[in-house]
């Protein structure tokens, strides 16, 4: 007989577990949400006491009129309907009990909504106000309209600045504007509309204006930053605007012979100086001599005996070069110039050097 008991409570405490009075009560929670905040709100005639940290209220599971109120405005009346609970179909599944509790509870209803929000109206005549959450980047900038000054925008993690702003029931106006000024960034004005309830600013960097020198050697040389040509040839100065996040510049010099020569430019940079270096190229020049075996002479130094090729450098400042020839016992050859364009092999005849008399 005991068994029975037992038996009886267990299928009882299931069917219970299954019907929505147990899961989910009578009550749920509403969040309310007004525009502007602070409102009061009343529930079938009854003033509701609002968890201020998520802005909830619970409700009995009932069809009900909610009321928003708040001074200056044209209250909001919004009708908070029911429907029945996805808990209820369970209930059913599990029996007639279960499906029988929660019909008498209510349980088996639940709000079509769980959230309700509403934007109020100001009254004629009325001067309706707006909490405006101000922010910039960077912090720290005071924020004024006009020479009225609001306050200065917060840091991250820190409480963001909020600001009351009235419009005139009057007033044509829809927006305002909003200046925002921070020491070593550019001052901004932004457009605050009427139905915004925040607004954000970026700064820029106020740029610095720094002069720079350019010196080169030898001078006379171009120079191109990050791909412009500036004003002038080196010796040379130009002037450039910086703020924290300017990237360096690349500064290249040219000069036709020379090679091209690149380099950084930084912010703290006040003269550049550089030292240009020549474009060399190299040719071969054949030269014979008659007789054979003479000692070629190029700029005052032996290169070898003909008949040899020759290496001769160029460049901007090198355009020719001497040459002579020596052979013992013949006359050193008169030194003749070679010019960049000279190609063709060159024969050199030598005379004997004649016998000295007593």
């Amino acid at each position: 007989m005991p068994s029975r008991k037992i038996a009886a409570a267990l299928a009882l405490t299931t069917l219970l577990s299954g019907c929505g009075l147990i899961t989910h009560g009578t009550y749920q929670k509403i969040r309310f949400i007004s525009d502007p905040p602070g409102a009061e709100v009343w529930v079938n005639d009854q003033k509701q006491t609002i968890n201020g940290e998520d802005q909830t209220s619970s409700l009995p599971r009932h069809e009900a009129v909610v009321t928003f109120k708040k001074a200056g405005y044209i209250p909001e009346i919004i009708t908070l309907k029911c429907k029945t609970s996805s808990y209820f179909y369970w209930s059913l599944v599990m029996g007639i009990l279960a499906a029988g509790v929660d019909w008498i509870a209510g349980s088996w209803r639940e709000f079509e909504q769980d959230t309700v929000s509403v934007t109020l109206k100001p009254e004629p005549g009325t001067r309706p106000q707006r909490t405006v959450v101000v922010t910039s980047s960077p912090p720290g900038a005071e924020v004024s309209i006009g020479t009225a000054s609001l306050g200065r925008t917060k840091g991250q993690g820190e409480t963001p600045l909020s600001v009351l702003l009235t419009w005139e029931a009057d007033e044509k106006e829809e927006s305002k504007t909003l200046t925002f000024t921070l020491y070593d960034h550019e001052s901004k004005n932004m457009t605050l509309r009427r139905g915004d309830k925040a607004i954000f600013a970026k700064l820029d960097p106020k740029p610095e204006e720094i002069p720079v020198d350019f010196y080169s050697v030898p001078g006379d040389a171009t120079v191109l930053i990050d791909g412009d040509r500036i004003t002038g040839r080196t010796p040379t100065s130009a002037t450039f605007k910086w703020v924290s996040d300017t990237k360096p510049k690349k500064v290249e010099f040219q000069k036709e012979g020379y090679q091209p020569l690149s380099l950084t430019l930084n912010r703290g940079n006040r003269t550049i100086r550089v030292e240009l270096k020549e474009i060399i190229t190299e040719s071969l020049l054949k030269i014979e001599t008659v007789p054979a075996g003479a000692y070629i002479e190029v700029d005052g130094s032996l290169s070898g005996p003909a008949p040899s090729e020759i290496s001769l450098k160029w460049s901007v400042l090198t355009t020719q070069h001497k040459v002579r020839c020596i052979l013992p016992g013949y006359q050193t050859s008169q030194a003749f110039t070679v010019e960049k364009a000279t190609q063709s092999p060159v024969r050199i005849s030598l005379k004997p050097m004649l016998p000295r008399l007593p």
